[in-house]
């Protein structure tokens, strides 16, 4: 399977909606490199494709050693949303973080978005 497409909603760094689209694979060139300064959000496009994919699941991945002795997945995986809801979200609308990742394999795509609405700055409700 192949990323095609990343959208993200004030994810971190990325404030609002962002849409990146990913350059189809040829022989000559099969890899996607993502590049950047320190701290302009290249780690934060990686663990938004594996939550994507994985949900709560995906936070043995994204961060396995922050893991509070004790807490389970979607206590975790609350804890890490809080942190990363960027403080540039809308005001006038309920706050949201939104996921979607694209895949292709051969002629068929299937997308996941994920989205997580909050009550204040606490994760409050999933949808898959």
């Amino acid at each position: 399977m192949i990323i095609s497409r990343l959208e993200l909603r004030n994810w971190g760094p990325y404030a609002g909606d962002h849409r990146i689209e990913f350059a189809t694979p040829t022989d000559e060139c099969a890899i996607q490199l993502i590049r950047g300064e320190n701290g302009h959000g290249k780690t934060h496009l990686l663990r938004a494709m594996v939550i994507a994919l994985h949900g709560r699941d995906g936070m043995r991945i994204v961060d396995p050693e922050s893991r509070p002795s004790g807490a389970s997945l979607r206590t975790w995986l609350e804890a890490f949303l809080t942190d990363v809801l960027t403080n540039g979200h809308e005001a006038d609308e309920a706050p949201q973080v939104r996921l979607a990742i694209e895949l292709i394999d051969g002629q068929d795509t299937s997308e996941v978005q994920r989205s997580w609405w909050f009550d204040g700055r606490t994760p409050s409700e999933e949808e898959l």
